[in-house]
């Protein structure tokens, strides 16, 4: 959230709550895309970076349709 923030040039308040229990809790594990050698090319900022000004060109366009 804090990177997405930043990136955006927006303030936010973050609210830590506890996270998911159970099944929900395991749809992700780092050591899995390891064993498949799976690395990423850009680093999330650079790839949030990326998309962002899409995503607020996205929203504004559909505020205009409204």
């Amino acid at each position: 959230m804090k990177v997405i923030a930043e990136v955006s040039g927006k303030t936010i308040n973050i609210k830590h709550i506890d996270g998911p229990i159970g099944v929900k809790a395991r749809n992700f594990r780092v050591d899995r895309i390891g064993s498949i050698r799976w690395e990423s090319k850009i680093s999330l900022r650079e790839g949030i970076s990326q998309t962002y000004p899409w995503v607020k060109a996205q929203v504004e366009a559909n505020r205009k349709s409204e």
